[in-house]
């Protein structure tokens, strides 16, 4: 039985759909449920303290599937959960988690945020930075997958690490499963990569840098993740800048302390970085 993570899986209560092979009768459809939910309350009397605010709920589809509902599960009672079902219910194809993905994940689900120019100064030299839309949310798992899937290409970390399929698991291991989490631990042609086949780009050192500032001085929208972002602005020797954030403006005659140079190939240890789009 496969477990498949798919959109909203971090909103309450957690949505668990159970999709099966072939068509069992209703009276096997109605022993999964009631079997979900048995175990479910066999869970909560084990373990009290971790289910004593949990709510859920179980029922057979008219289409014979079957879901179940759960408020507050325990993260780490999902795989013991699936691998019950799996050992008492051959039937069961796979065990889907969240909502169905809907649309394309990339084109149609970025938060645009617009950026009014003006001259900014880093390190004592000025930049004019014209009027720019930048995706609020660094590229998320969930889009960058939907790159892979389209193009077949293969990471930059997957060919160093030579392990295929290494920088997308090694993000769910650290990061969880959610489509929605920005993705970390690209280097630079993996983002060019990305912006190649979505038709947007890199946002330069000044722009990313702008940004920063511009959403600090507003009120109406907040950052849920920070983290080291990939610029187009190169910095030698096979490298570019990337730039941390989120943070506060800073005086024009202060040393720009969130910039850092990187080489193009860099993906791994404290900076793990992410990156934006801008559009075209």
């Amino acid at each position: 039985m496969k477990v498949i993570h798919e959109d909203s899986v971090d909103w309450e209560p957690l949505h668990i759909r159970f999709r099966l092979n072939g068509t069992p009768s209703q009276v096997r459809c109605d022993s999964l449920a009631t079997f979900v939910v048995d175990w479910m309350r066999q869970r909560e009397i084990e373990s009290p303290e971790k289910w004593r605010f949990c709510e859920y709920s179980a029922k057979v589809l008219p289409n014979g599937n079957v879901d179940a509902f759960c408020e507050l599960m325990p993260s780490d009672e999902v795989a013991q959960l699936a691998s019950a079902v799996a050992a008492n219910f051959d039937f069961v194809a796979e065990m889907r988690l969240g909502e169905p993905e809907s649309g394309s994940q990339t084109l149609k689900k970025i938060d645009w945020f617009d950026v009014p120019g003006r001259q900014i100064s880093i390190d004592g030299t000025d930049f004019d930075v014209e009027s720019f839309a930048i995706s609020f949310t660094a590229v998320t798992v969930g889009q960058f997958c939907e790159f892979l899937d389209d193009t077949g290409w293969q990471p930059i970390p997957d060919k160093i690490e030579d392990y295929p399929g290494y920088t997308i698991s090694h993000f769910k291991l650290n990061y969880g499963q959610s489509p929605k989490i920005p993705l970390f631990g690209l280097t630079y042609d993996d983002a060019v990569a990305f912006c190649d086949w979505s038709g947007y780009r890199l946002p330069a050192d000044p722009e990313l840098r702008l940004f920063y500032e511009t959403v600090a001085a507003q009120t109406r929208k907040k950052f849920n993740w920070g983290g080291e972002n990939w610029t187009s602005t190169p910095a030698g020797d096979d490298k570019f800048y990337i730039r941390q954030g989120p943070f506060a403006g800073r005086p024009a005659g202060d040393k720009d302390q969130y910039r850092k140079a990187l080489h193009r190939h860099h993906y791994e240890h404290l900076e793990a970085p992410s990156f934006r789009i801008v559009k075209t």
